[in-house]
């Protein structure tokens, strides 16, 4: 069973008097284990319910949080036996993305071996040269490269142009985006500001928009 709810400040969950959501299908299979079930529930809504505690679903990446619970009619937080959480675009644009070009350059930037900390969230940053150009070139789509395996582990990859004067040497680095480099480093990185894609999880591929 599905219940429409929403959580105050104090993490405690509240059920609203109506579902504002339609089931649309309820699929059960048979689980990797021996012996297990797997339920599978689709369901809908609307984008706003103009209910005052739900949530707008709008443009970019919704952060969903779960809770399982025997007893769906217990408030609260005492009955929830397993929860969890994922990154997911709900909003996305309905159309396709544009077949590639015959003469397209793909160019693959990646991060080297990463080990990573105990912090909750690591940021690293890596800088790449781009082969030389002599003529103008279009950027027409921007997807993310991640080992597979590693997805739940990356929930942003942003790419930002770097204004470097002919008169400036280039110094690559890759490594967290504060504390441990040097001054030339930083030096660096502090003219790379001008965000020119963006990727968060639950993205599908970002085409570049046509010229008119």
């Amino acid at each position: 069973m599905l219940k429409d709810g929403w959580v105050d400040e104090e993490n405690t969950i509240h059920f609203n008097e109506e579902d504002n959501f339609i089931i649309a299908e309820i699929r059960t299979s048979e689980g990797p284990l021996s012996g297990e079930r797997i339920s599978n529930i689709s369901f809908s809504r609307k984008f706003d319910t103009c209910q005052p505690h739900d949530y707008i679903i709008e443009e970019g990446t919704t952060h969903l949080v779960y809770g399982l619970t025997q007893d769906p009619d217990v408030e609260g937080n005492d009955g929830v036996l397993t929860t969890g959480s994922g990154r997911v675009q709900l909003l996305k644009h309905p159309h396709q993305s544009p077949p590639l070009p015959s003469d397209v350059i793909v160019y693959e930037i990646v991060t080297p071996n990463i080990s990573l900390t105990d912090a909750v969230t690591t940021y690293w940053c890596h800088s790449a040269q781009l082969p030389e150009m002599y003529n103008k070139h279009h950027i027409i789509r921007f997807e993310k490269i991640v080992e597979p395996g590693h997805e739940w582990l990356v929930h942003h990859i942003e790419a930002y142009q770097c204004d470097i004067s002919d008169d400036d040497s280039y110094t690559s680095y890759s490594g967290p985006c504060s504390g441990t480099m040097n001054t030339q480093q930083s030096d660096i990185l502090n003219k790379c500001k001008r965000v020119i894609a963006a990727w968060a999880r639950g993205a599908e591929v970002s085409p570049s928009p046509s010229p008119q």
